[in-house]
């Protein structure tokens, strides 16, 4: 449960800075759709990542899916924030979610 508190600790103290006026800005590495294309085929056998044997279809779905999140990211997480602000709880409680 110590994992559930921490993390309910950093969400207050996100909500106090936001209600203070104060922004979040979340920060990525920008990984090139190339270098992406390369890790998934080939792994990284220096860090123990297999190569993952996609078939062309299945890498264009996870790179375009991996495009999609990085361009809705900050919304998809902000809903899943405002659906545990609006339910007392945590999604990480229940057995199963479901995403509009």
């Amino acid at each position: 449960r110590q994992p559930q508190q921490a993390w309910d600790l950093k969400e207050r103290v996100r909500d106090m800075l936001a209600a203070a006026g104060m922004r979040e800005v979340i920060n990525y590495n920008v990984v090139s759709e190339d270098r992406l294309r390369a890790v998934f085929s080939n792994g990284l056998p220096d860090k123990g990542m297999p190569a993952l044997n996609l078939q062309p279809t299945q890498l264009a779905s996870l790179l375009a899916g991996l495009a999609w999140l990085g361009e809705n990211g900050h919304e998809l997480r902000q809903g899943f924030h405002d659906a545990e602000n609006a339910s007392g709880g945590s999604l990480l409680d229940l057995p199963w979610f479901e995403y509009h």
